[in-house]
């Protein structure tokens, strides 16, 4: 996380408050008093809801933009004495921001948190005063581990350990619970397998298989009463296609009739062909005589095709009356049998509805029995089920506290923290205060009949081998070598707090640390704070800001 802009309004004693940090390092000097820890407790309230230094933000403002995974996002958090609004956005270079904040506060509080850590993160990894680590030095082996614990944010590990005591406790009563619950649905499962047994035992048919032979008839006797419906309007068409296939064949065969009546005509004319005119009997010559006869040659051959034609029409009407005929025929004896299947049909369904209501009341009783027998087994397996995970959660939650105690991951990162610190911290002495370096060693003791973590620290090469045998250039160089050692050790990427921590340092040390914080910058974003103005000259290449206070309101301008 590298922080592009804050912008506060009303924010302790700031009116408005601006910062633009840069990229790589920031210088914001100050008397004391001006406001200039203002400048990162505004981007903590503004990510948390929280101030590092614990300070209670009744009412105001902040709003933080960062840049994180490749994009920007921006965090406004608005306190007033009713309600806390918080609300996230991801900001796109070619179009409107887009807002990403949940339903809730909480809900937003987790995407907040997902981007930058949580709130004891960034307070262990991002901020470094030098109070903390000044009490390092002369503090007890005990008080010391509880000094590097609290700058690690070794906080959880007892905070996860007095959880997982509370969960051991719970999983073991859950688990006695179970235990006893088991045996008892096993008895009533027992129970419950001999009363279902008995009711099935009564010989019934069953109830389902009457209804399902009772459902087959009356849909037969359904299908029966559509058919026979459709038969009342077949028997209606039937008896109309007979009448019209009747006349049509009484119509035809009197066409027959005349057809036959028109050929003997014609056959007549021809064999009788007329040779003289009827009004003046005069004689006609041959070639009307031949046309004459070939007249009626053409009209007894056409009148013989109109005979044939209606002769076809008369046996095709004939034959289709017929067909017809014996169709209504058929239809009519279906129907008696129809009437007959309907009343056996009813006897039946009557037979079927009496056995019936005989199963209905053993079917019943059995379906009971069943139901019991089901939720018995149902609650002994959820039981079974519950004692397998109380049995899961009792060896996770013993597992957890093993591993959370002293002799868990938190001695044993303790450990591990303490070589890694040592050799930085030497690292950042090496350039500060040469022929000086320390060392760092974590121990067990025996306090209370408990085992207790300590760390030592020895200096080599001033102060008799003690810390409190330095010189207090000495101790300071020690105390910021540590606390810029720490810085190194909790890794990530993103802005860096030292908050008036390289103060006490004399020129030689400064400069040296001046070179230090300039390499530094090239990978984290570096925000020294300081109401030293020769700190400022040291780093040519910082952006500097002053903190300035004026009629008790707080603004920053260029230094």
């Amino acid at each position: 996380m590298r922080v592009k802009r804050v912008i506060a309004t009303g924010f302790f004693t700031y009116g408005k408050l601006l910062l633009q940090p840069a990229d790589a390092l920031t210088v914001l000097l100050g008397e004391n008093g001006s406001g200039k820890s203002t400048a990162y407790e505004a981007i903590c309230f503004a990510l948390y809801g929280e101030t590092v230094r614990g300070t209670r933000v009744r009412s105001g403002e902040s709003r933080v933009t960062f840049d994180h995974g490749g994009h920007v996002y921006t965090v406004q958090r608005t306190r007033t004495e009713r309600a806390t609004k918080v609300t996230l956005w991801c900001d796109h270079p070619r179009g409107e921001d887009e807002d990403i904040s949940g339903a809730t506060t909480t809900e937003t509080q987790r995407k907040i948190d997902a981007l930058v850590g949580s709130y004891e993160r960034f307070c262990a990894s991002r901020v470094f005063a030098r109070d903390l680590l000044a009490r390092f030095g002369v503090a007890t082996d005990k008080a010391r581990k509880e000094l590097l614990e609290e700058a690690l944010g070794l906080g959880q590990f007892d905070r996860a350990l007095v959880l997982s005591r509370k969960e051991l406790i719970e999983a073991r009563t859950s688990l006695a619970a179970a235990d006893a619950r088991v045996p008892l649905l096993a008895d009533k499962v027992g129970a419950a397998q001999e009363r279902a047994g008995e009711m099935r035992m009564l010989g019934h048919r069953p109830t389902a298989e009457v209804a399902a032979e009772r459902d087959a008839v009356a849909a037969e006797h359904k299908a029966a009463k559509e058919a026979w419906a459709a038969s009342e309007d077949r028997w209606s068409e039937l008896a109309r296609l007979s009448d019209t296939a009747a006349r049509e064949a009484a119509m035809a065969e009197m066409s027959g009739v005349a057809a036959e009546t028109r050929v003997r005509s014609a056959e007549v004319g021809l064999a009788n062909p007329q040779r003289a005119c009827d009004r003046c009997n005069r004689p006609f010559d041959e070639a009307s005589i031949k046309a004459s006869h070939e007249f009626c040659e053409n009209a007894v051959r056409q009148a013989r095709e109109t005979s044939n034609e209606v002769a076809k029409v008369f046996r095709a009407a004939k034959l289709k009356a017929a067909l017809l005929r014996e169709e209504f025929e058929e239809l009519g004896e279906l129907r008696v049998a129809h009437l007959q299947a309907q009343g056996a049909r009813a006897g039946k369904h009557s037979a079927l509805k009496a056995e019936a209501a005989l199963s209905e009341g053993a079917e019943a009783a059995a379906r009971e029995a069943d139901a019991a027998l089901e939720r018995a087994t149902r609650e002994l397996r959820d039981a079974e089920a519950a004692r397998a995970q109380a049995t899961k959660r009792v060896s996770l939650a013993e597992a957890c506290g093993e591993a959370f105690g002293q002799r868990g991951a938190k001695g044993a990162l303790l450990g591990d923290v303490l070589g890694g610190l040592e050799a930085a911290a030497n690292a950042v002495l090496s350039r500060v205060a040469p022929g000086i370096s320390i060392g760092l060693a974590a121990s067990k003791t025996q306090a209370s009949g408990k085992e207790v973590d300590e760390v030592s620290l020895v200096v080599r090469g001033a102060g008799g081998g003690e810390y409190k045998g330095c010189s207090g250039g000495q101790r300071a160089c020690i105390d910021i070598a540590l606390l810029v050692g720490l810085s190194g050790l909790q890794g990530g990427e993103g802005l860096l707090v030292f908050d008036e921590v390289f103060d006490s340092l004399s020129e030689g040390p400064m400069l040296a640390l001046a070179e230090y914080l300039g390499e530094l910058s090239h990978e984290r974003q570096v925000l020294v704070i300081s109401p030293r103005d020769d700190l400022a000259q040291l780093l040519p290449r910082a952006k500097k800001m002053r903190a300035v206070l004026d009629a008790d309101v707080s603004r920053l301008e260029a230094a």
